[in-house]
């Protein structure tokens, strides 16, 4: 509170060095310039006790910026009060050399008063309001029952305005009725403005408070996530080697190494590598994701040609996608030039979003491959004439464990985690990827992925 009034205290101290230069260089143009018949002496020395008592003012401020809490207020408030108050004074003095009634200064009262709405209470506001009606009627008054001498203005023809009872009675109703009005909507203004601030000073501060404990969440769900990301691929490493172990026991037994078997025999262990084995792709993807989240995929760069990673998953797909009759095809532009990344990792990216593409596009479609350069970035697209994906599931398709509904009904396969693999991997990496959709056409995914830069070209040796 008492920050704002002394604000606004300076405020004002600022606005009165205007004013008193205004009063002596109006008075200068008013009388040498202007040839106005005017004592300019008063006038001078109401300009030049405007400077002094300012500077006064200035120092008393000073002095209640080292003063106590306790004072500070009390303190403030009677500088505003003071203030108005001898404005207030030196403006009715200013009215009378120039003029008295006759004078249109008298508007000015109107500006102190919006200025005391700003400093002071309302109730406050109507004390000073009730001050500057004393003063100014005084003066009217006075000169009107001849107590003090009337300077007129405009000349002898008017000079009979300041003793017509009649005009005096109306100026003094005009100028009080004006005067309480102007306080009433001036104060009213300012306690709606001031009822706003501290809402949304209220506002600002709940939400300050709202970001803190969202800042506390977001980190304990990071620590929750990061601790997760480093269990399950604790978990999926130690699960990984007993799995290959029993996976390789029974290929050997179907291949007759470990002797005859009956086809019912055949048929239960063939049952049983079909299970293991798609429980290995599980825990092989689950392994995967939790590497895709670690920052060291930023550190473990070197640099690697988007085209061969492109043509050895090619390569790879190209036998399944021959024995679905899918053609497989990949494009490259002139300029696409090599990266800084992890080779394994952008190997096993492309691979999931090609893998996808085979798997979810029937006999007699196409799979097509794209790498671009644009800017400095990669830009790689994988399209299908699959079976798509509905718009409402596109958004989830992302998520850990997720199919589409579509892609349950075409295939027994895939664990649900490819997808999210890929998203976590172009999140680390700081890439972008967009999916375009249309159930019955086809998919379409676009990864763009920065050029990067080798570890050591940063200034650094292990840490992004």
């Amino acid at each position: 509170m008492e920050v704002e009034l002394t604000q606004r205290i300076h405020w004002l101290i600022q606005l009165r060095w205007v004013a008193a230069v205004t009063v002596l260089y109006g008075t200068f143009l008013a009388t040498a310039m202007a040839g106005i018949r005017l004592d300019p002496l008063p006038l001078y020395l109401i300009g030049a006790a405007i400077a002094m008592y300012n500077a006064l003012f200035i120092i008393g401020l000073r002095w209640s910026e080292v003063a106590t809490d306790a004072l500070r207020l009390s303190h403030a408030k009677g500088m505003a009060h003071g203030q108005i108050v001898t404005d207030l004074i030196f403006l009715t003095l200013l009215i009378h050399f120039t003029g008295g009634v006759e004078n249109p200064l008298s508007f000015y009262f109107i500006f102190h008063v919006i200025i005391a709405s700003i400093l002071l209470s309302r109730r406050e506001t109507f004390v000073q309001s009730t001050v500057a009606i004393l003063l100014y009627g005084g003066l009217v008054l006075g000169e009107f029952a001849g107590a003090i001498p009337h300077i007129t203005l405009f000349g002898p023809v008017r000079s009979d305005l300041a003793r017509d009872g009649q005009f005096v009675a109306v100026s003094l109703l005009v100028f009080s009725s004006t005067i309480y009005l102007s306080a009433y909507m001036a104060t009213s203004i300012v306690k709606r403005l001031r009822e706003r601030d501290r809402e949304i000073l209220q506002l600002t501060q709940e939400l300050q408070q709202k970001a803190r404990e969202l800042e506390v969440a977001y980190n304990q769900l990071a620590e929750l996530e990061q601790v997760k990301s480093q269990y399950m691929g604790r978990m999926s490493q130690e699960m990984k080697a007993p799995l290959m172990a029993i996976q390789s026991s029974l290929e050997a037994v179907l291949e007759g190494l470990a002797g005859e078997v009956s086809t019912t025999q055949r048929e239960m262990v063939a049952r049983s590598e079909t299970r293991t084995r798609s429980l290995l792709n599980l825990v092989t993807d689950l392994l995967i994701l939790s590497r895709a989240k670690e920052a060291k995929l930023l550190t473990e760069r070197r640099p690697v040609s988007p085209r061969e990673i492109v043509e050895k998953v090619a390569g790879i797909e190209s036998a399944r996608a021959l024995s679905k009759d899918v053609t497989l095809s990949t494009q490259f532009s002139d300029d696409v030039p090599a990266m800084y990344a992890d080779p394994e990792t952008m190997e096993q990216l492309v691979h999931n979003l090609v893998s996808n593409a085979v798997t979810y596009t029937p006999s007699g479609g196409r799979v097509e491959l794209r790498v671009d350069s644009i800017g400095e970035a990669i830009r790689f697209r994988i399209s299908d004439s699959g079976i798509g994906i509905p718009a409402a599931e596109i958004p989830k398709i992302f998520n850990e464990f997720y199919r589409a509904e579509n892609a349950r009904r075409y295939s027994d396969e895939g664990t649900g985690l490819g997808l999210s693999i890929v998203r976590s991997t172009v999140d680390t990496l700081g890439g972008d990827i967009q999916v375009e959709s249309q159930v019955g056409t086809g998919t379409a995914f676009t990864v763009v992925l920065p050029v990067g830069k080798a570890p050591d070209d940063r200034g650094e040796s292990g840490g992004a």
